[in-house]
């Protein structure tokens, strides 16, 4: 250390970091305090990862990403149509969809704090609007997979849809570029 890291105190902003880096047994530690996180006060020490009920883990972003958007469900419903519309109109075949996050599809797995967000009513805005619009172009992924049994569509420890619901969204989608292409005998949903 210098006489000048001394007076100044970086020399012990120095070693404080350094002796919390090599601190013996840290990565125990740091382990120890995720399990007790995790599993006796319930929370995810990882923060980019939402504990739901039942072992359902839900990706954290999701949960906040729609709290940021200003245009109500019917302005994003009208602007996917007129982008089909315009699509369609220079000669290409437009589509334009939402893929449903598993917090919109399955909100009761969600912490209660959780159920009523404004990512959870700008979902149900573009479910409705879509459900009583149908424009062109623009699939309605939130009616094909709202079934009774839509859990088992999403992974419970993933932010994916599983196999059975990527192949249930993806047939809408194709079907609203070509009608009658889908086969759906020709995908593995395992």
């Amino acid at each position: 250390p210098s006489l000048q890291s001394l007076r100044d105190g970086t020399f012990f902003k120095d070693l404080d970091t350094y002796l919390q880096e090599h601190l013996p047994l840290r990565a125990d530690l740091i382990e120890g305090k995720a399990a007790v996180d995790s599993r006796v006060i319930g929370e995810s020490p990882n923060p980019q990862v939402t504990f739901g009920s039942d072992g359902w883990l839900f990706f954290t972003e999701d949960l906040k990403r729609d709290c940021s958007v200003t245009s109500p469900g019917d302005v994003i419903v009208a602007q996917m149509a007129r982008f089909v519309a315009e699509t369609d109109a220079a000669g290409r075949k437009g589509v334009a969809y939402i893929g449903p996050d598993k917090s919109s599809m399955v909100p009761d797995r969600l912490p209660a704090s959780l159920r009523d967000t404004c990512t959870r009513e700008l979902s149900r805005q573009i479910r409705d609007e879509l459900r009583t619009q149908r424009p062109a172009g623009v699939p309605d992924l939130f009616s094909t997979l709202d079934r009774d049994d839509v859990e088992s569509l999403y992974w419970r420890r993933d932010s994916h849809w599983n196999p059975e619901g990527a192949a249930l969204a993806s047939a809408e989608v194709v079907d609203a570029i070509r009608p009658g292409l889908w086969d759906p005998s020709a995908v593995d949903r395992k």
